[in-house]
């Protein structure tokens, strides 16, 4: 099957479409009860890998980066991780896997652009909502909001 031209360019979009969806089920299900569940990540995973084989076997237009995404991965994923050996609780385990899966699909430099927006967009709600007495100082909230939206936004510009 030739997926080339506009077939190419529809592929392309209905998987990034399916990330956008599943970002926002993965943003929707984190404020609503404090956890993502696997499949949100597992999903993305699926999609990056088959985005990447696609590219690999010349369907879809672009090189495979399996480097970059390799670096994605790690880069988004790793110092998440790191801070939660540090400081326990810090992250949870549904947001380090999800910013994994994140990285995977963006690659590199994707997943360093979605990480450095979603925290910056979380910094000024923790620092507004403590402004507001809204949060408290040892209170949580959500990452997964801010990570989809790191991420879509990594994904357009």
């Amino acid at each position: 099957m030739d997926f080339s031209g506009e077939w190419a360019g529809l592929a392309e979009m209905v998987l990034r479409g399916a990330f956008l969806l599943i970002l926002y089920a993965a943003a929707d299900q984190d404020r609503k009860t404090g956890e993502i569940e696997n499949g949100c990540w597992i999903g993305i995973a699926v999609l990056a890998l088959y985005e990447g084989f696609l590219q690999t076997a010349g369907i879809l237009a672009g090189p495979a980066d399996w480097m970059g995404r390799g670096i994605g991965l790690l880069a988004a994923s790793v110092p998440f991780f790191v801070c939660s050996l540090v400081c326990p609780g810090a992250f949870g385990g549904g947001d380090i896997k999800l910013q994994a899966a994140i990285g995977l699909f963006l690659g590199w430099p994707g997943a360093g652009t979605a990480l450095a927006a979603a925290l910056y967009a979380a910094g000024i709600y923790g620092a507004v909502g403590l402004l507001r007495r809204q949060i408290g100082c040892r209170q949580s909230f959500a990452l997964g909001p801010f990570l989809g939206l790191g991420a879509a936004l990594a994904l357009v510009v």
